[in-house]
């Protein structure tokens, strides 16, 4: 009678100590997911002089630009990327990149002025610059500053 209370006892004891366990890993996953979703990076892997200038400019997080202008711009670079490529680098601009987005034919407003004068910032910008702005771009559009907030 003894043993059996003590092997009750262990087992629960053994359920609590589980559950606590499970407990602790559910925080975790909830810490790293909302460490995620609070970090709006600017870069990853690269800061350059032209890219402190953009920051310096527009905010650590880009936080002056709205979504949609991050959204041209994350199509701009990724235009701008393919193109060097192809193109003598120093044969394709930024601006080029802009203009063979084509975006006034479905932005009733036009392009936005920020957007025409950060890509004549950007112009002279390395592909390694563009992808370090990419990645940052994609992250504030996902998990920062910039994502789409919707009522689930």
């Amino acid at each position: 009678m003894f043993k059996r209370n003590r092997i009750a006892q262990k087992r629960q004891l053994l359920r609590q100590k589980e559950s606590e366990l499970a407990w602790i890993d559910n925080d975790i996953s909830n810490f790293k997911v909302n460490q995620m979703a609070n970090t709006d990076l600017v870069t990853y892997y690269g800061q350059t002089e032209k890219i402190d200038q953009l920051v310096e400019k527009h905010g650590a997080y880009l936080e002056q630009l709205d979504r949609k202008t991050k959204l041209l711009l994350r199509t701009t670079l990724s235009q701008y990327v393919f193109m060097q490529q192809i193109c003598t680098p120093d044969n394709y601009l930024v601006t080029e990149a802009l203009k063979d987005g084509d975006f006034e034919r479905f932005l009733c407003d036009g392009i936005p002025e920020v957007l025409i004068n950060l890509c004549s910032e950007l112009n002279g910008l390395t592909v390694d610059d563009a992808e370090t702005i990419l990645e940052a771009l994609q992250h504030q559009l996902r998990w920062g500053n910039a994502r789409l907030l919707t009522i689930q």
